[in-house]
């Protein structure tokens, strides 16, 4: 089955998955380009989801997960991005903050224990973003993530 567009079937593949030490790599999927608001919504436990580079826009798609270690490839813009999640670690490989719709923090309640990983050389620019602004506590240079 190829995907040209919108993977749109991917939440109802996932949700509800629970896989403590399960790695889930989406870049398996070629022609992925997009995932909307609920493909990754209501993952019970994962212990490592990878984004690929060909996704660029993320809006509250991990709703209720709880995603051990989140590694996004590429972001461009993001709305809510943190709504819901739990998480330890989440890498954003993107050296340019994304565009925002709401604040990437709008919704994120449990933040025990979470680390946001950028670029070494872009620590500065995502904690006075418009999008990391007011979780720049949160974030740490990419070479300290050991995950």
């Amino acid at each position: 089955m190829v995907f040209k567009c919108c993977f749109n079937p991917i939440g109802t593949v996932f949700q509800g998955l629970d896989r403590k030490n399960g790695i889930l790599d989406l870049s398996i999927f070629k022609n992925l380009n997009s995932v909307n608001q609920e493909s990754l919504r209501y993952i019970v436990h994962l212990y490592k989801l990878i984004c690929p580079p060909s996704v660029s826009v993320y809006q509250a798609c991990f709703y209720n997960s709880t995603i051990d270690n989140l590694i996004v490839e590429n972001m461009e813009q993001q709305s809510s991005l943190l709504w819901g999640l739990r998480f330890k670690n989440f890498v954003i490989k993107s050296k340019i903050p994304p565009k925002q719709g709401k604040n990437a923090s709008y919704g994120w309640s449990d933040r025990t224990g979470s680390r946001i990983f950028v670029p070494d050389e872009s620590v500065n620019l995502y904690k006075a973003s418009a999008s990391f602004s007011d979780i720049a506590e949160y974030i740490y240079p990419l070479s300290k993530y050991h995950g």
